[in-house]
């Protein structure tokens, strides 16, 4: 029985979806992998159909008699679709273990009852306790009922701009807020528009914060120091206007991930400790215009030679983000590398980040960590076993019920608590 007796271009479809289900396994475990606990799970329904169709092909049913068709093409289709369904649910299957695990250094950091210490208008509006599978967040991600201002200045040039996330129904006198910075300082490409940090605004204004996602001039336009002075002008820009955003100036935080993570530990730890470089190259700012209650920062792209010297392609990245190398710029590189800002009066910070990613590799946040730890500053790191860089970022999937319990919780905590 030839191929085309049996629509061989099903056949070759479904072949050449395996082979990019190979590919990108390959891919999460490879140099720059990416997506396994993002989109993995998505990848199922194709990996299903594939599945049924192979098995049909195989004990064909027609006429009322089996036909027998094991053309190896339709095998190969059927035994890739089959792993890849396990390989995809894996991150599911971790994450209530890997829930209980991060709850325990919670209580351990915060106190058993830290729980009862959120103020109870917000607890009704987070998961329940232990329930990581809660699909609260996707209501949250999805809410259209938001109140959206769009490109609000905060200087004179082109890319200092924000836009503002509240939720009108939920009444309030001066709201918490929270300063969103995007990832890919290096490129043009990511921007205060691209949608995980949309959804990230989305989420914290329906939880009843006051949203705002920062532009910055990216690296390519500007090397750094530009894209901190610019951060750190925003968050001065944002609490001098409170009064105009009904929010509380004692209860922001900054949120960020990757390049962002970089700039939100960067303005927080040299804010506090009032650095003299920073005062010249930053702003000439006081401690108190750039104090904030806490930082969130998911893997976080804090250490410039340890970038360096481990991570090619981040390597390549810092040489446009501080227009070159170590060796060319060896006081930009010092002065950006986050762990030689650490004190004891930093703000409580938590750090998550994934133990595969080969964007920006853990041991640049366990050489924050270790920092932390050795100062007295509060902090609390999570690490997620086969995370890669940016694991949290579409609403729904495993890494994303996971972070979006936890970050709640400790920033209510720390507000709140």
């Amino acid at each position: 029985m030839s191929i085309r007796e049996n629509r061989n271009w099903l056949v070759i479809l479904f072949f050449l979806g395996s082979i990019f289900l190979i590919l990108y396994t390959i891919n999460v475990f490879g140099n720059l992998g990416l997506i396994f606990w993002e989109i993995a799970f998505i990848l199922i329904i194709p990996c299903l159909i594939g599945i049924i169709w192979s098995i049909r092909r195989i004990i064909g049913v027609k006429k009322e008699r089996i036909q027998k068709y094991r053309h190896p093409l339709v095998v190969f289709t059927l035994i890739i679709s089959f792993f890849f369904s396990i390989f995809a649910i894996i991150p599911f299957l971790c994450v209530n273990p890997l829930g209980n695990q991060f709850e325990t250094i919670f209580k351990d950091k915060l106190g058993d009852d830290y729980w009862e210490k959120i103020p109870e208008e917000y607890r009704e509006r987070l998961k329940a306790p232990g329930n990581y599978f809660d699909r609260i967040d996707l209501g949250f991600f999805l809410n259209r009922k938001l109140s959206i201002d769009s490109d609000i200045s905060y200087g004179s040039e082109e890319y200092q701009k924000f836009d503002m996330y509240d939720n009108p129904n939920i009444k309030k006198d001066e709201k918490p807020a929270v300063i969103v910075i995007h990832g890919g300082g290096s490129t043009t490409f990511a921007s205060k528009e691209s949608i995980n940090y949309v959804w990230a605004c989305k989420y914290f204004a329906s939880l009843g914060f006051v949203a705002f996602c920062v532009e910055y001039t990216p690296a390519p336009i500007e090397p750094f120091p530009k894209g901190v002075a610019d951060v750190m002008k925003a968050i001065v820009y944002i609490k001098n206007h409170a009064d105009d955003y009904n929010i509380d100036n004692n209860s922001i935080v900054l949120f960020g991930s990757s390049r962002g993570g970089h700039l939100v530990t960067q303005v927080a730890y040299t804010g506090v400790n009032n650095d003299n470089w920073w005062r010249e190259h930053g702003g000439n700012y006081t401690t108190a215009e750039l104090e904030v209650a806490c930082v969130v920062d998911l893997y976080g792209a804090v250490d410039q030679f340890y970038a360096f010297e481990h991570n090619g392609f981040l390597a390549s990245r810092n040489k446009i983000i501080f227009d070159g190398t170590p060796e060319e710029k060896e006081e930009l590189y010092e002065h950006h590398t986050v762990k030689n800002y650490v004190s004891k009066n930093c703000p409580p910070t938590l750090i998550i980040h994934g133990s595969i990613d080969k964007m920006v590799q853990v041991g640049e946040s366990l050489g924050l960590v270790e920092e932390l730890e050795g100062s007295d500053a509060f902090y609390i790191y999570l690490e997620v076993p086969f995370g890669q860089h940016g694991f949290e970022a579409v609403p729904g999937t495993a890494g994303n019920l996971l972070v979006y319990y936890f970050i709640p919780r400790f920033v209510l905590f720390i507000l709140y608590g």
